[in-house]
């Protein structure tokens, strides 16, 4: 009986580790999609100055990660007291929402706003967070790597 219960968390962590990476591949995969286009969707907002399209394109690519400088620590103190999985599952429906009143914005600032919300709402890092809790610490080691490959492809 032993063996099978050992049988199945080895069963049960490789799949749960399956879903966090397929769910992280996902988010990159369209982030990454979709930001070559951001300074076109700048400009069909109304941004048609060159000078203010820069800033905006600047603005709008420092959010992120000043919002991730800012946020990450509280994020990971809640994850710390509530459970990390609960704070997967925010992630991910917060960034859903998220992305989509991105889409019907009618100003940069408001889009630009909707970014910081959306990484401060649904930081990937809580992939990692997840990740770490299915894993035992003897594959530790591998947990970078196996996080790292969605961010290669």
């Amino acid at each position: 009986m032993a063996k099978r219960s050992v049988m199945e968390s080895w069963v049960n962590w490789k799949k749960n580790l399956a879903v966090i990476w397929l769910s992280q591949f996902l988010s990159i995969m369209g982030f990454s999609f979709a930001m070559p286009f951001a300074p076109y969707y700048i400009q069909y907002l109304g941004v048609t100055d060159p000078v203010r399209l820069k800033l905006w394109i600047s603005v709008f690519a420092a959010a992120t990660p000043l919002t991730l400088a800012v946020f990450s620590p509280v994020w990971g103190a809640l994850a710390d007291r509530y459970g990390r999985r609960l704070m997967l599952l925010r992630a991910n429906f917060a960034g859903a929402v998220v992305v989509a009143l991105m889409g019907v914005v009618r100003s940069v600032a408001v889009l630009v706003l909707l970014l910081a919300v959306l990484v401060l709402a649904a930081e990937l890092a809580f992939a990692v967070l997840g990740a770490a809790d299915v894993l035992d610490a003897d594959e530790d080691v591998d947990l970078a790597s196996v996080l790292a490959k969605p961010g290669l492809y």
